[in-house]
């Protein structure tokens, strides 16, 4: 009797063993955590995001020049109800702070789809990814190009989006929009 109740025992704690390392490796390699609608928390620079979870994100296909300022000088005034307050633009204001600006405004706070390509981490283990504002559908990563916010910036084997996003690019470039105003 003894001798079935430690039969027992053991094949009942390698079964909860065995669910507990499938539910430990599908949490660390999985792919199935949901990004569909993921808080950005911080806007660290105009290509780079803090989520709500603490996981850093870097933007596909996209270059934004440094930020030599630090975010305390520029942070975005707000009045009694949240609203933010429009300055007239200087137009001595650096492209790399008005894309910071631009991006802060656009997404910190607000609700965003991540889509992933092939490489899902980078050597800094951000994850790359496609972004998209939940409320309006908008595509960040090809909104920056089009703005002329940011350099293109085509990183094999993430070329989902490569002619969307070359596209964007060339469109900033022909009208000669941010990085491009010479």
């Amino acid at each position: 009797m003894k001798k079935l109740n430690l039969l027992l025992f053991l094949t009942l704690f390698c079964y909860q063993t065995n669910l507990h390392a499938q539910t430990n490796f599908e949490f660390f390699f999985s792919h199935s955590k949901n990004y569909d609608n993921v808080l950005v928390k911080e806007v660290i620079s105009a290509e780079r995001l803090r989520l709500e979870s603490g996981e850093k994100v870097q933007l596909i296909g996209v270059r934004v020049p440094q930020l030599t300022l630090t975010r305390k000088n520029i942070d975005i005034e707000r009045d009694e109800y949240g609203f933010i307050i429009r300055n007239d633009e200087n137009p001595e204001t650096p492209i790399e702070e008005k894309a910071y600006l631009y991006v802060k405004e656009l997404l910190e706070n607000q609700y965003v789809r991540l889509e992933f390509d092939e490489e899902k981490k980078s050597e800094n283990f951000d994850t790359y990814a496609y972004v998209y504002l939940t409320e309006t559908g908008l595509f960040v990563n090809e909104d920056l190009l089009k703005k002329g916010f940011a350099f293109l910036r085509i990183s094999p084997p993430n070329l989902k989006y490569e002619t969307l996003l070359r596209q964007a690019y060339q469109q900033a470039r022909n009208e000669f929009l941010g990085v491009h105003n010479k």
